[in-house]
């Protein structure tokens, strides 16, 4: 059975929440601690995530 637009959507979103939860624990604090190439790689999955979902949103309409 194929996806839905709106089933894609949710699972992007539920993404987001999952890679927001990883920045979190990999975030530095004060520029001490944490792991900076993690966060940063995180960060740019999550951009990358909020970006196809602008563009499939911008499709659907």
């Amino acid at each position: 059975m194929a996806e839905s637009s709106s089933d894609r959507l949710q699972n992007k979103v539920s993404q987001m929440e999952r890679l927001a939860e990883l920045a979190k624990q990999h975030r530095p604090i004060m520029g001490i601690g944490g792991d900076k190439l993690a966060y940063m790689q995180t960060m740019s999955a999550y951009n990358r995530l909020a970006e196809s979902i602008e563009k499939e949103r911008e499709e659907d309409e």
